[in-house]
């Protein structure tokens, strides 16, 4: 009873054939930490709904963990209004789920995953991977974006959309204007990578709005095969660098952007070679670019 955290591996099994497995979590109630995988399940509907009637009875939970990668059940839209148990919890602070490659999910799905999402008060880290959802657009990553608006104190965000081939430039720039109002954030990574709808103008006014997170230590931004993208935005990067004063680790990814030059990307390095004494670690990918082929 007195357990504060909790790892869970439940990938690619059966227990949810069991029907009280998750009873387990009623005499956890001192629980501050539960970090679960369910990935590659097929589980029933019974099981699942189990799960989360079960959740809350954790008072205690501060930080919860959840993967449902490569889950095909979680088609069913119905599913999402289970995370309504989350706003049970009135200590939930971090947040982190996974539904990396979850292909059935739908912009339904997200709409009723906001609507739960929205409640909760408190959240200071709030990580979401929706990586390879080829059918959700940016009518539903815009429910998820709105309901970023309550967690006024968050201080890590972390949004992942590679290979979501209908997210558009509109969801860059609600993105944006969300960043606005989150000056406490510390640690900030994106993944639009294979977002090809995205303009170039939407990229640097993200950027623009990064470069206000004044608290900001930690970037990373992954922009692989983002094929608007051009020098402008990569000179309003080098801009960043110059505003942020905090920052110390950068993780940049302009691999396979047929537009940028070796001219912009050049310059980004140099000014991090110049003040080189700041950071703590760097990492910029240019790998297949045709017009870079070395920058110093």
């Amino acid at each position: 009873k007195r357990l504060a955290r909790l790892d869970l591996d439940l990938s690619n099994t059966k227990e949810f054939q069991q029907p009280n497995f998750f009873d387990l979590l009623t005499h956890l109630n001192k629980l501050q930490e539960l970090n679960i995988n369910l990935s590659q399940n097929n589980f029933e509907d019974l099981a699942i709904q189990q799960f989360f009637s079960k959740l809350s009875e954790l008072k205690s939970a501060q930080e919860l963990n959840f993967k449902f990668d490569f889950c095909s059940q979680m088609a069913d839209t119905r599913k999402f209004l289970l995370f309504n148990e989350l706003c049970q919890l009135p200590q939930l602070q971090r947040l982190h789920l996974s539904f990396d490659s979850c292909s059935q999910i739908t912009d339904g799905s997200l709409r009723y995953l906001s609507r739960s999402l929205s409640k909760l008060q408190n959240i200071t880290t709030f990580h979401i991977n929706l990586n390879n959802l080829g059918r959700i657009s940016s009518e539903g990553f815009n429910q998820i974006t709105s309901a970023l608006n309550n967690y006024r104190y968050c201080q890590s965000l972390e949004i992942l959309l590679r290979n979501c081939s209908k997210i558009c430039s509109t969801s860059i720039l609600k993105l944006a204007e969300i960043l606005e109002n989150k000056k406490n954030l510390k640690s900030l990574s994106f993944d639009f990578g294979g977002c090809r709808l995205i303009s170039n103008q939407a990229f640097e006014r993200i950027i623009v709005a990064i470069a206000k997170l004044k608290e900001l230590d930690t970037l990373k931004l992954i922009l692989q095969n983002a094929y608007e993208l051009e020098d402008e935005s990569i000179r309003k990067i080098n801009q960043v660098f110059h505003e942020l004063k905090n920052l110390k680790e950068i993780n940049l990814d302009f691999s396979y952007c047929p537009k940028i030059s070796s001219t912009s990307v050049g310059n980004l390095n140099r000014y991090i070679m110049q003040n080189k004494q700041s950071f703590t670690k760097v990492e910029i990918d240019c790998y297949g670019c045709p017009d870079i082929t070395t920058y110093e």
